[in-house]
Formats: C-alpha cells, structure tokens, sequence
C-alpha cells in the first residue's frame, strides 16, 4: 500500500518547481504588459517576414563567411533585416505621403516637425494631412471617419514630436507615439529574428514529433508565410496599383488615393476592390458619360480577374490553395482589423499563419484519418 506522506514528499519538490515557473512566468506577463503592442506587432513581422527577409540573408552570410560564429551570423542577419524591414517600410511611409502632398514641402516640415520637435511645423502639415484625408473621406462616405476624429487621430499619432520626448512620454506616462512605436518594435523584431531560431528549436523539441515531422512542420510554415506575404500583400498592392492606374486614365481620379482603398479592400476576400472605383463609375454615370463609366467597369473587373488568376497560381504552387486557409486568412483579417486596426492586417494574418500551420499537423500525431486531409491550409 502506497504511503501518501512519502508520495507527498516526492511530489512536492516538483509542485513548488512549477508554481515557481508559473510566478516568474506571470511576473514577467506583468512586466511586459506595457510593451504589448509593440512585441505583438513585432511577432507577427517576424513570422511572415523570416523566410523572405531574415532566412535569406543568414544563409548568404554562411557562404560567404563560414568561419563566423554562429552567434555573430545570427546577429548579423537580424540586424541586415531588420534595417531592411525598416527601411522598406519608412520609403513606404514617405513615398505615399508625398503622393498625398504632392510635393516636398509638406513632406519636408512632417519629417522635421517629428524629428527636431518643431510644433508649428507638425501642426502645419498635420492640417494639410488632414484636408486632404477629408476630401478622401467625401468621395468614399462609407468610411468610419469624419473629419475631426482624422485631425485627433493625425494629432495623437504623430503629435508627440521626436523619438527622445515620445520615449520619454511613454515611460513616465504610458503614452506612446509612432516613433516610440516604431523604435521599440523595430528592437523587438531585431530580437526576435536573432534568437526566433534558437526559441523555435527548443519549441520543436518539445512537441510529440518525430525529426521528419518537424521537418516537414518547417517547411509547411515556411511556404505557408512566403504565400501570405507574397500572395496575399502583393496581390493587395497589385489590385491597388492596377485599379488605380485605370480609374486615373479613365476617369481622371487620384491614383493614390483609389489604388490605396482598392489595395486594403483586396485584403478582403468578401468585399473586394470593386468598390474602389464605384464611386467614379457613378460620376460618369450621371453626368451623361455611360460608355465611359461602363469603360471603367469592364477593365476593372478585368483588370481583378486576371490578377486573381495569376495569384491563385502561386497559391497552388505553394501548397496553400486550402479553401480551410483561404477561410482562416480572411477571418485573421477582418478580425485583426476589428481588434487591433490598421495593425490587425499584419497581426491577423500571423495567427491565421500559425494556426493553419499546426492544426494541418494534427491528424498526423494523433491518427484521425490521413495527414493533410481536411485540414487547414
């Protein structure tokens, strides 16, 4: 008959282990918290970028330097990428913005308003900003916006000024801005790209499968994330560029401002760019203009056909053609952008990503039906 005094003693070295764990675990969830955004965001890059931006990169870098440390590779790599998702982004940044403006001066005073806290400079271009995302709000009325929140909403974002005061704010305050923003995600993906490797290891090893699994696992994430990058934002920015450029040659509309509506509803399987040039085929419409509005219907429509097609072949390509993917990919979406706005179309994605990824996995483990057969992605 077992003693339960002596079990109670073999067990409780290991309770107090874990209870340690879990405190230190929430005390640290507690410490972190205020970092949330930032480290959320800088996950969700990190898995849909490390095998275009980062794995590349440390790969090139074990050719050419084999005698490095595996360490410096790492670090090498996640700063080279690192510095490469921030610039593609910032020239993201500055060349829509100066589309929007239309010319360097208003570009010019944003940059330095933020970056010498200058507050008569900011506040100027920050009006201008606002103007101009006011006649975009005219022209689509069934955005959520009007023109005093886009002024709060300008002003909290970039009002703030520099890097210095808006970490500074962000520290004794707990109010962050877009540079304290960009700062501390942009360190966290550096991070997270340098020891991403080592942490999805240790990970690997912990899951119930064998070596060929893992592999497989690897690969399946992998393929899955160059599609979502690849076949998901550049599909997006293909409909927006070519929906843009039509709505400009026939009907004199502002390629930005429709290219960009029609990139971000492409995002949205339900919706679709079409209702980016609605609005300008029905101009033409009614002012005596038919053949010129159903002009613009037709190549539109065309125009996101064959832009379809051609991205529904790489998804094929890649394994990811999953209506189950397709289903999640559209959930992460419109859910990201529910939950956590204009972020949510990075975020949303990752979690989609991540979720397809392993539930694809689960027949195989635990032996319900073939492996891959009615499974995400």
């Amino acid at each position: 008959m077992d003693d339960p005094a002596e079990r109670l003693r073999s067990w409780l070295p290991h309770v107090l282990l874990l209870l340690l764990v879990a405190a230190a675990v929430g005390l640290l969830a507690v410490v972190v918290w205020p970092l949330k955004d930032a480290l959320l965001l800088a996950g969700s890059i990190a898995l849909l970028t490390y095998p275009i931006a980062f794995l590349p990169v440390l790969v090139r870098l074990e050719r050419v330097a084999p005698h490095w440390p595996a360490e410096q590779l790492r670090f090498t790599a996640a700063a080279i990428a690192t510095v490469a998702i921030g610039a593609a982004a910032a020239l993201l940044v500055v060349g829509g913005l100066w589309l929007v403006f239309g010319s360097f001066d208003r570009l010019t005073d944003l940059i330095g308003g933020l970056l010498f806290n200058d507050a008569v400079r900011l506040d100027r271009t920050l009006d201008a900003l606002a103007y101009k995302l006011g006649q975009l709000v005219e022209l689509y009325p069934q955005l959520p916006w009007d023109a005093n929140a886009i002024k709060a909403g300008l002003r909290e974002l970039f009002g703030r000024g520099n890097l210095g005061p808006d970490m500074l704010g962000f520290l004794f305050r707990g109010t962050v801005g877009l540079m304290a923003m960009t700062a501390l995600t942009l360190i966290a993906l550096f991070y997270l790209y340098a020891q991403g490797t080592q942490l999805a290891g240790m990970l690997m090893r912990w899951l119930p499968l064998s070596e060929d699994r893992r592999s497989d696992l690897a690969q399946r994430f992998h393929a899955l994330a160059t599609y979502v990058v690849a076949g998901v934002v550049a599909r997006a920015a293909v409909h927006g560029a070519v929906c843009g450029l039509i709505a400009w040659a026939l009907a004199g509309a502002n390629p930005l401002a429709t290219g960009a509506i029609a990139g971000f509803l492409a995002l949205l399987p339900v919706v679709g760019p079409a209702i980016a040039w609605v609005p300008y085929a029905t101009v033409l419409w009614s002012t005596g203009r038919e053949l010129q509005g159903a002009l613009l219907a037709v190549a539109c429509i065309s125009a996101a056909w064959v832009v379809e097609l051609c991205f529904r072949r790489l998804a094929q390509r890649l394994g990811a053609d999953s209506l189950w993917f397709a289903f999640m990919l559209f959930c992460g979406l419109v859910g990201g952008i529910a939950s956590f706005g204009l972020r949510g179309v990075i975020i949303g994605p990752a979690a989609a990503l991540t979720a397809a990824a392993l539930f694809g996995f689960l027949p195989a483990v635990y032996g319900v039906g073939r492996e891959g057969r009615d499974a995400p992605g």
